[in-house]
């Protein structure tokens, strides 16, 4: 680790690790590898004794070849004028097997990299649900730049890795063979291959510092285009489309620079490769030919694997030169990849509020912060009733509802209910008796019926139009396109923001909840509205607990208790 980085080796660990059982499935798909090197190693080794009939028109001598004691017993078996065709027969089953077992290795290596892609997006995925976007402190665009470009790249990168000891092994193989042939010539062959490596390395080096620069480049892309999105209308009505046109093209233009030279360097390994091993090739000739130090024969196998190992070492090289180009996916990808703190999941069973809710002694602080953000709150919350939450903004009002719906969990002090922490509750029993509306409601895409009956998917027709009633939202949902059937996109934004709260409320009260929470749910309506919104709470459930979040007065005259938060962080009840 240097500068408190995590090395590539460590980051590659990290990544690998998190594949739990996946791990061991590489074993299998390296064995199928070395398997099928080994298949056309024994393959383009018998070449060595045909070749050697062929050019001396005679009988074979196969006691002058290396290894040669197990084929000669096998060829004994057979007449002298069938040994030739069986050396064939057994050419030709070795490029079979050699051949189908690739196949198996290519397939299932498919197949391991998708489902590998799957384990790492669902980790993440399951991470980003969990809050790890705030908690790691990632925009929306460093979100989805880490799940549609980085994901896939670190997967690619890790899975060339693993490919490499296979290809290793069976260069491996095939440098035993070159041995047994003539240990002069694979000499000068290594001696070589020192040389090319020394070279390729002076270009690779220059290819990993630019894969750091890409993903840079892609992220601060990515976020370029996900602030337009989101702000499209602030930009439209400050006229700013040039300047945010001009923003955007300098991100693309410093990818595309980036990209351009990552590339062109990459495109220069392989030409530069073959030209050495060309070379080599060449010099192997004059040297083993010109000194005598092996027969015709033997030196024509001899570059025949050699030929076959040079794929071998040049796919060795591309898997590097790939590796540093996007090992800094990697690098992106494995803060995601960290456990993150957890929501307790509780063991009691829930089955609704028996009693008044309890806050005692409540402190909560966000980590990296100063100062608490609520401190020591004591106040409760009548069952059956409304109680309202004021307090000027920065109080902790909206951090107040995360601890009641446990989205975090509080520095000191608790909430009870029924007597028992809320913690020690299961978390989908206690949530199952919440509905919530916030100040940022969100819609997804999909019907609005499927919008309302998000909470309860299990929800009839009957009892969506009967919540939206409920919601006061029936009547301008039923003048809609398709009614319940109409298809919003963009988070409603072809509706209003009192239709959108509306269908917000209508969510919640689907539920009929014990617990309802309205967290500034009138910030978006009008007055008259708000009426509306008076009226709903009248018609709550019977029973219903309501905690009811409002900067106006007129809210919050219907509430029986009204708490109030001051900025000291301190609940004063009216």
């Amino acid at each position: 680790m240097k500068d408190g980085r995590l090395s590539n080796l460590q980051a590659v660990l990290i990544l690998f690790n998190s594949l739990g059982g996946l791990r061991w499935f590489v074993l299998v798909l390296l064995a199928l590898s070395v398997v099928a090197a080994v298949f056309e190693g024994v393959g383009l080794y018998l070449l060595v004794p045909l070749i050697d009939t062929i050019i001396a028109g005679q009988d074979v001598s196969w006691a002058e070849y290396p290894f040669s004691d197990h084929l000669d017993v096998l060829l004994q078996r057979f007449p002298d004028d069938w040994q030739v065709r069986v050396l064939l027969f057994c050419i030709v089953a070795a490029i079979i097997a050699k051949n189908v077992t690739q196949f198996c290795c290519d397939y299932f290596w498919i197949r391991y990299d998708a489902t590998v892609n799957d384990r790492v997006q669902g980790r993440m995925f399951a991470r980003l649900l969990n809050g790890g976007g705030r908690e790691l402190g990632k925009t929306s665009g460093e979100i989805m730049n880490a799940f549609e470009n980085q994901a896939w790249r670190a997967v690619d990168a890790m899975l060339s890795l693993l490919t490499s000891f296979s290809e290793l092994l069976a260069a491996s193989f095939f440098l035993f063979l070159l041995l047994a042939l003539s240990w002069q010539l694979t000499v000068l062959v290594l001696v070589c291959a020192a040389v090319i490596a020394a070279v390729v390395h002076l270009l690779v080096t220059r290819i990993e510092r630019l894969g750091h620069v890409v993903v840079d480049s892609q992220q601060q892309l990515t976020v370029r285009i996900w602030d337009t999105i989101a702000g499209l209308k602030t930009i439209r009505l400050f006229g700013r489309e040039r300047y945010e046109h001009q923003r955007f093209s300098e991100a693309f233009d410093r990818l595309q620079r980036a990209n351009v030279r990552q590339e062109t360097i990459s495109v220069a390994v392989q030409p530069v490769t073959e030209l050495l091993i060309l070379l080599l090739i060449t010099l192997l000739a004059l040297v083993g030919l010109g000194m005598s130090i092996v027969a015709i024969p033997a030196f024509v196998s001899f570059i025949i694997i050699l030929r076959r190992l040079m794929p071998r070492a040049s796919e060795l090289v591309g898997i590097r030169v790939n590796f540093l180009a996007e090992v800094a996916a990697i690098h992106a990808i494995v803060p995601w990849l960290a456990d993150g703190a957890k929501r307790p999941a509780g063991t009691t069973p829930f089955t609704g509020l028996e009693t008044d809710i309890a806050v005692d002694g409540l402190s909560f602080r966000y980590d990296g912060t100063d100062g608490p953000v609520l401190e020591d709150l004591s106040f409760r919350i009548p069952r059956g009733e409304v109680t309202g939450i004021a307090g000027p903004s920065g109080s902790g009002k909206s951090t107040f509802v995360d601890l009641l719906c446990r989205m975090s969990v509080p520095t000191d002090g608790r909430i009870t209910a029924n007597g028992r922490d809320i913690g020690a509750y299961r978390l989908g029993d206690w949530l199952g008796q919440i509905g919530v509306v916030t100040q940022d409601i969100y819609l997804f895409n999909g019907t609005i019926g499927e919008n309302i009956a998000y909470g309860k998917r299990d929800a009839s027709k009957e009892a969506v139009r009967q919540a939206a009633t409920r919601a006061n939202a029936d009547g301008f949902i039923m003048n809609t396109r398709d009614g319940y059937e109409t298809v919003i996109t963009d988070n409603g934004s072809e509706l209003s923001g009192g239709q959108r709260q509306r269908i917000a409320l209508a969510r919640a009260l689907l539920r009929n909840p014990d617990l309802l929470i309205l967290d500034e749910v009138t910030s978006a309506l009008d007055p008259l509205s708000e009426t509306l919104v008076q009226e709903t709470l009248a018609a709550r459930p019977v029973g219903c607990t309501v905690v009811l979040i409002a900067h106006r007065p007129t809210t919050l005259k219907s509430a029986d208790t009204i708490v109030r938060f001051s900025a000291a962080t301190e609940a004063q009840p009216d």
